[in-house]
């Protein structure tokens, strides 16, 4: 079973919002031991026929600090915007079709959607996570079924915390 995040992004945010993307990747992925093998975040580029996808299985000489994490960022951007046909940026993370979003096991995180803890645990890793990045994103809202992780709003690299957290408990699995 894998958790797989989606924050859809647009081209012009990974020039301006790095250490808030930066900030994603270290919420989906780092532990206080290790790294989560088990999830796979992409950033879902709507302007563009690309995704970068980061793998947890496979990263390696990926570091918590922002600084590093904002390194890989700019190789991403660099890659995408020079048409680069290299998909490997990094140990772990890639560039590939933009996948489509299967509506049935994708699941769209909001502030007013059904409590996560109602969906049954043995499935809760099978879904797609949808995460906006901010609110300009805006989605038919029947499309996807909306689920609560907390009841005010907040920034994406909170919410994919708490998720991880919620996740954790609900399937209690750490990794």
């Amino acid at each position: 079973m894998r958790r797989r995040f989606v924050v859809p992004i647009r081209l012009v945010d990974l020039q301006v919002e790095k250490p808030l993307l930066a900030r994603i990747i270290s919420s989906s992925f780092y532990l206080s031991h290790g790294i989560r093998g088990d999830v796979v975040l992409y950033f879902y580029l709507m302007d563009h026929p690309k995704s970068v996808s980061f793998n947890g299985e496979r990263l390696k000489h990926v570091h918590v600090d922002e600084a590093s994490l904002v390194g890989i960022l700019q190789k991403i951007e660099r890659n995408i915007k020079t048409g680069s046909k290299k998909e490997r940026i990094h140990d772990g993370v890639t560039i590939e079709d933009t996948p489509s979003l299967g509506e049935k096991t994708t699941l769209l995180v909001s502030n007013q959607g059904i409590p996560l803890e109602r969906i049954a645990s043995r499935t809760i890793n099978d879904f797609t996570y949808l995460i906006p990045l901010n609110n300009s994103w805006r989605i038919s809202p029947d499309k996807f079924t909306k689920i609560r992780v907390t009841y005010r709003p907040k920034p994406a690299d909170v919410t994919i915390a708490i998720l991880n957290i919620k996740l954790d408990r609900l399937t209690s699995s750490p990794l």
